[in-house]
């Protein structure tokens, strides 16, 4: 993946059982309505598996973040024990979502899910909070977490403008909690 094509977000490699693709579409869904990436394969034209090995080794390389979609599918299906042992063996970090309690047919089914990857999103954001006098103090920051992290500033100044420092303050923190980060 080439850090040009990176705009926000991150791209997500979704780890699932084919079985569970209903509960996988809404994880995939909600990735996607908070401005992520994910990736899901179901590689049907594949019969050498080595091949698909290669491929889905290559595919969860390229991506910055990794979720397993745990139910009793994904833990009988060789495919998806191959691919989170080959992560652990990365030492990368990964997410689990237990999602064989999703009930698809319910109205709710779409809430369940945003609180299923609310850690998810916490855990890939940094919040930094910063005076007016500090903005090198972030350019040296916000490089290091931008590959690995959404990064959110809130920047105390001389007040001013709308609302002020309170309101630019309390606009920030609002921001941060509708998204599920505070």
């Amino acid at each position: 993946m080439k850090e040009d094509d990176i705009e926000e977000g991150f791209w997500v490699f979704v780890s699932h059982s084919t079985k569970d693709f209903e509960r996988v579409r809404l994880v995939r869904n909600a990735l996607e309505d908070n401005g992520d990436r994910p990736i899901l394969f179901y590689l049907k034209c594949l019969e050498n598996e080595t091949e698909v090995n290669d491929l889905l080794k290559r595919e969860i390389d390229a991506r910055n973040r990794f979720i397993l979609c745990d139910s009793p599918n994904a833990q009988a299906s060789k495919f998806v024990q191959s691919e989170v042992d080959y992560i652990r063996s990365k030492n990368r970090m990964y997410e689990i979502i237990d999602i064989s309690q999703i009930d698809i047919k319910s109205q709710d089914a779409e809430k369940e899910v945003l609180e299923l990857i609310k850690p998810f999103r916490r855990r890939t954001s940094v919040f930094i909070s910063r005076s007016m006098i500090d903005k090198e103090t972030e350019d040296v920051l916000i490089p290091l977490f931008s590959s690995n992290a959404n990064t959110f500033e809130l920047t105390a100044g001389a007040g001013g403008g709308d609302g002020g420092l309170e309101g630019g303050l309390t606009g920030g923190l609002t921001g941060l909690v509708k998204g599920g980060l505070v």
